[in-house]
């Protein structure tokens, strides 16, 4: 009996031990599937994050793009009008100016901007760019085109434009904000993103609350280039107001005509040109008006 009894033992041992390696051979199968589940699920999301990341950087590119179009669709009219203004006074079909647009933090650029190399006005894609300073920009890209003058790397600011700077410097930016001016057909230009505003008529400056004293002499000052020009520019020749009636009022072509003809560096080599054009008491009247803004006897 007791043979028996080992005999059943060993076939029962036997037989547990078969189901329990069956039963782990299976849960090791299990085990594997639920890996291979967990490892598909992980996949899964890793892909939906790829797709996630990929669709939120797509969505920022656009929202990008758009606000760089919104800035340009801003500011390309004003731009246009500027070509026609020059275009109906002078005859000239000015090569397009672009407009090019950057984020605002980017480094290294100090926009609004000329880029004379690419034919561009570079603006800031947050910029509340006033049509003054638009268009003071498009005065840099007359002067290059018409003379070969380009913007200068030094350029000062033009919340200087009452102080004393190289006779380059003033020579361009006088002229850019001269030409801009004209183009709008008013001395006031204003800058609303850097609280700053100057009417060439008045001379008068202010950069916020602050007046600036406008009390240099010559024509190595910004804002005297610019009065000078829009003194001998407003009035009967061309159809603007001159508030002070000095009695002065030359074409804006005979300006124009000696950009091409004489190329000038300078507000002097400019107003021997035009003066060479005048009649003798318009000559007089010439020198009269350029003194009062220089400070000085001009000639």
């Amino acid at each position: 009996a007791r043979e028996l009894y080992a005999e059943i033992l060993a076939l029962v041992e036997m037989a547990v031990e078969e189901e329990l390696a069956e039963a782990r051979a299976l849960l090791d199968e299990a085990l594997a599937r639920l890996e291979q589940a967990r490892e598909s699920q992980q996949a899964a999301i890793d892909e939906l994050e790829q797709l996630r990341e990929e669709g939120a950087a797509g969505v920022r590119k656009a929202l990008e793009l758009a606000e760089h179009l919104l800035t340009q669709a801003s500011v390309i009219p004003d731009l246009a009008e500027a070509h026609l203004w020059l275009l109906e006074h002078t005859g000239y079909e000015m090569p397009a100016v672009t407009v090019g647009t950057v984020e605002s933090d980017s480094d290294g650029v100090d926009a609004p901007i000329y880029d004379a190399e690419t034919n561009t006005i570079v603006v800031t894609n947050d910029a509340d760019i006033s049509p003054s300073v638009l268009r003071h920009q498009f005065g840099h890209a007359a002067l290059l085109h018409q003379t070969g003058i380009a913007f200068l790397e030094d350029e000062a600011a033009l919340s200087s434009i009452c102080e004393s700077v190289s006779e380059a410097t003033a020579w361009s930016e006088g002229f850019a904000s001269f030409l801009g001016q004209a183009t709008l057909g008013s001395p006031f230009y204003q800058d609303l993103s850097l609280d700053f505003s100057v009417d060439l008529e008045t001379r008068e400056a202010l950069h916020g609350d602050l007046v600036l004293a406008c009390n240099e002499i010559g024509e190595t000052v910004m804002l005297n280039v610019a009065a000078t020009l829009w003194d001998l520019f407003d009035g009967e020749a061309n159809a603007v107001p001159d508030a002070v009636e000095d009695g002065l009022s030359v074409p804006f072509e005979t300006i124009w005509e000696c950009l091409d003809s004489d190329a000038p560096e300078s507000l002097q080599e400019m107003l021997d040109c035009i003066g060479g054009d005048l009649e003798e008491q318009d000559s007089e009247l010439l020198e009269e008006v350029a003194g009062e803004n220089l400070g000085e006897e001009a000639g």
